[in-house]
């Protein structure tokens, strides 16, 4: 057997891949390329928002480029790749030069960086070797290496993030509303509905265990504008979707208790949350569940 093969099924074996990945459903919202992509969910993928694939894209784009502004979905183009699934993927491809809508240079690709993320094999590392007299892309070499770091979200969300961490301690509650992006058209429904409000349903005061793993969960407060109950959120079903990497597409929410009416203005208090997610625990509580899935990637990124 080959190395890269061997190397490939030794990885899959320890972390059970094929049983963790779900595959699409058919559905409105599962486009023909989310469904390759799904397909290929028993190889290794890149780990990177801007890539056009999850297995051998033919572009890609860091995270965060080498100018702050730089246009990241395809810095690096037309990519033919003579290895993939081992402990290094290498190709060659075109890079942006930066300096128009065109330009670009031969360079030799590699990603490397290893390693299980949400169970999935990805790459979470870039390197770039431009060809022999070819012309240094602008901000070079800055743009000659980058990484993809472990990011696993749901609807755009990822309570790691800095900006994220702050909200969630002040009680916010306009992160996570569910499997919907916030601002789009385009709404997901839920089974059953959950207690209607002239904001809908909304986490609050989250707090999540379990992120980047095959299940994630969130206990909080789920208000929906003048009434509030103690809820769990569980998140599955990951995915490789564009635009966002990994990403959870099923959620089930779970409410307990009757509910109270809301008090005041603004977020949930840190003293109403910690009551709050305290009561998930008691024994005998009433509950309810209540399902949104999105049958593939989320739909309007």
């Amino acid at each position: 057997m080959p190395r890269q093969s061997w190397f490939r099924l030794m990885v899959l074996a320890s972390v059970g891949l094929p049983s963790l990945i779900a595959a699409p459903v058919a559905g409105s919202y599962a486009s023909a390329a989310e469904t390759r992509a799904h397909a290929a969910s028993s190889g290794v993928f890149i780990n990177a928002l801007y890539a056009n694939a999850a297995a051998e894209p033919s572009s890609f784009g860091p995270d965060h480029g080498p100018a702050e502004y730089l246009e990241v979905t395809n810095y690096v183009q037309q990519i033919a790749w003579s290895s993939w699934g081992g402990p290094q993927a290498t190709g060659s491809g075109q890079v942006r030069l930066m300096t128009d809508a065109k330009s670009t240079s031969p360079v030799t690709v590699t990603l490397g960086g290893l390693i299980a993320c949400g169970g999935q094999p990805v790459y979470t590392t870039y390197s770039l070797s431009l060809a022999p007299g070819a012309r240094a892309p602008k901000y070079w070499p800055k743009g000659q290496a980058g990484s993809f770091p472990c990011r696993v979200t749901a609807a755009l969300f990822n309570p790691n993030d800095p900006s994220e961490r702050t909200t969630v301690a002040r009680g916010d509650c306009v992160l996570f509303n569910g499997l919907e992006i916030p601002g789009s058209n385009i709404k997901i429904p839920w089974t059953p509905q959950p207690p209607g409000g002239r904001l809908g349903p909304a986490m609050c005061a989250t707090l999540w265990s379990g992120w980047a793993k095959p299940v994630a969960i969130g206990r909080g407060t789920m208000r929906n504008g003048f009434r509030q109950w103690p809820a769990k959120a569980e998140l599955s079903g990951l995915a490789w979707c564009p635009r966002q990497a990994l990403a959870y597409t099923t959620l089930v929410m779970t409410i307990y208790g009757r509910g109270e009416p809301i008090r005041g203005k603004g977020g949930v208090s840190q003293r109403d949350a910690k009551r709050l997610r305290a009561e998930i625990d008691r024994p005998g509580l009433r509950k309810r569940a209540y399902r949104q899935s999105v049958n593939g990637c989320t739909p309007g990124i």
